[in-house]
């Protein structure tokens, strides 16, 4: 008797259970990711000079958070912005896929507490990622990177891992006769996943990771953040970062870091920094944007500034609006250190996915650019710049 109680109320409530965890599994982040979808503006067709120039160009962006999602990499999605028939679409050679491990409940642009409720935590539970990952920052990258590592098997060639200078010149050999076929770079959106660990970074090099951001939106063991609770400087500890990357050869993303951090790293790094996605604060005033005096100082040492897609990055929700920031952009500090710096699946709303990297050409076209710092733009100096400081 008993059993048969047990089996009409425990069988249901584990059905019940089931049914219930796998639409949080597979609907609650689609729901997330197809909130990112702005309205794309089909006008911009008219435009016919970029579009004839799209296709002989190397496109490159430098920040797409795509490996956070369990969005099927290989088809053709209607919801986020980046998977491989998109990219191919778009005619993207080169993306900097950037690994993220902790965003706090309670992220923003002006002040954030690091210790509140994480977002990715739950996020890697309801996907059903490795346990680990559950409880370690250090091993949702490794997840992530491992995550790359099965798309570059699986891709049939279509995609590679790109960890050196002499990798990037492969692929370029290669993609001159295989003209779909995408490179990937991996970078980390802020230090705090090496868990206090000089021996975990060079776990993370060993395993891959070239560009590396100090932190994200909050403050961590290693420097301030620019949206952190005391916005303060490089950490003696992350002096140490700096001087141990740098003999490794990662490059720095100041993108998040706080303006004292970013002006001593520019100041104790021996090789120049970039930031792979903002806006620029003279052009659009927030806290999330580049001071005009940092991104002076970034271009002065070398280093490339990505335009983010997203309206906090341009005060706009336009393509016309991402290439307003350009032109204020390569006015500040010449086309040579401009690039494009979607933040494509950082929970952005973006007008266009990586399929549509032709209307930026084609806006470009329509500002006056040159084809030849319009090449630069779409990713030529992404390309330079990685021939140069890859090891």
């Amino acid at each position: 008797m008993k059993t048969k109680i047990l089996t009409k109320i425990i069988l249901p409530c584990l059905i019940l259970l089931s049914i219930v965890a796998a639409g949080v599994h597979f609907i609650a982040p689609v729901v997330v990711q197809k909130k990112m979808m702005g309205e794309f503006n089909q006008e911009l067709f008219s435009v016919k000079k970029g579009f004839e120039l799209h296709p002989n160009l190397f496109v490159a962006d430098m920040h797409a958070d795509t490996l956070l999602w369990e969005r099927e990499f290989f088809s053709k999605n209607d919801y986020g912005h980046v998977d491989l028939p998109r990219m191919m679409e778009g005619n993207v050679a080169l993306q900097i896929f950037t690994i993220v491990t902790k965003a706090p409940k309670s992220m923003n642009i002006h002040k954030t507490d690091g210790e509140s409720m994480d977002r990715i935590t739950a996020l890697s539970i309801v996907q059903l990622w490795p346990i680990s990952s559950w409880f370690s920052l250090f091993s949702r990258a490794i997840h992530q990177i491992s995550k790359l590592k099965n798309w570059q098997s699986r891709s049939k060639d279509n995609m590679m891992i790109i960890k050196t200078k002499r990798d990037l010149k492969d692929f370029i050999e290669l993609r001159s006769f295989r003209k779909r076929m995408v490179g990937a770079i991996i970078g980390l959106e802020g230090a705090h996943a090496i868990e206090g660990s000089i021996k975990k970074m060079e776990i993370l090099f060993n395993e891959g990771l070239r560009v590396m951001g100090l932190t994200h939106f909050f403050d961590n063991k290693v420097a301030g953040s620019a949206h952190g609770e005391d916005k303060g400087g490089l950490t003696d500890f992350g002096k140490k970062v700096v001087k141990r990357a740098n003999e490794l050869g990662i490059i720095f993303d100041v993108s998040h870091l706080s303006e004292k951090a970013s002006f001593e790293l520019l100041e104790l790094s021996t090789r120049p920094v970039i930031n792979t996605h903002t806006g620029l604060r003279g052009k659009c005033k927030n806290d999330r944007n580049l001071s005009d005096e940092l991104a002076k100082a970034i271009a002065a040492k070398g280093g490339i500034i990505g335009i983010g897609f997203w309206d906090i990055a341009t005060c706009g929700t336009t393509t016309r609006a991402i290439v307003d920031t350009i032109k204020y952009a390569t006015d500040l500090v010449g086309v040579d250190h401009i690039a494009l710096g979607s933040d494509f699946d950082g929970t952005i709303v973006s007008p266009i996915d990586i399929s549509k990297m032709e209307t930026i050409t084609s806006e470009l076209a329509h500002a006056g650019y040159s084809d030849e710092d319009i090449a630069k733009i779409m990713g030529g100096n992404v390309r330079d710049f990685f021939l140069k400081y890859l090891p």
